[in-house]
Formats: C-alpha cells, structure tokens, sequence
C-alpha cells in the first residue's frame, strides 16, 4: 500500500491512515514481534518513526509506556506491512 501511495507516500502517513480509517492501532514492532501500545495519542507522535521505549510488559503483548523518544538517529522506520 505504502508502494502505491494510495494510503500515504511515508512510513509516517501510512501508519496513520491506518489507525485513522482502518482503525488500527500504534505498535512496537522488533525483528522477530510485535506490541500494542497502551497510550495510543503518546505513540502517535511518534508515528513511523524509529523510538527508543521505556516500558511494563503486560498481558496480551502489550506495553504501558512509561517513556518514549525518537533514537538518536532519528531516522523513519521502512515500513514492515504491520501499523
């Protein structure tokens, strides 16, 4: 979708349109799973992009943030198919 720019030409956009239409939800995503985020309006800040977390694993995978910020390098994340 992100390819054909029919939901956002970002990472960013995509993950947005996404949530906003398709009503998804704000994840942390690593290499190998994937967590919701509990404070859905704190994640969405920082929409696409690659953060660095602190948080509380809870049950059902997901996260209670207790602090979020962009990494040091600040880059966009490429997007995985998952938003």
């Amino acid at each position: 979708m992100l390819k054909s720019k029919s939901m956002g030409g970002s990472a960013t956009e995509c993950a947005n349109y996404c949530v906003k239409y398709l009503g998804g939800d704000y994840v942390l995503s690593s290499k190998a799973d994937v967590y919701r985020l509990d404070d859905q309006d704190k994640a969405a800040k920082f929409s696409g992009q690659t953060v660095t977390l602190v948080g509380v694993l809870g049950p059902k995978s997901t996260i209670h943030i207790v602090s979020i910020e962009l990494n040091s390098e600040g880059k966009t994340q490429e997007p995985n198919g998952r938003h």
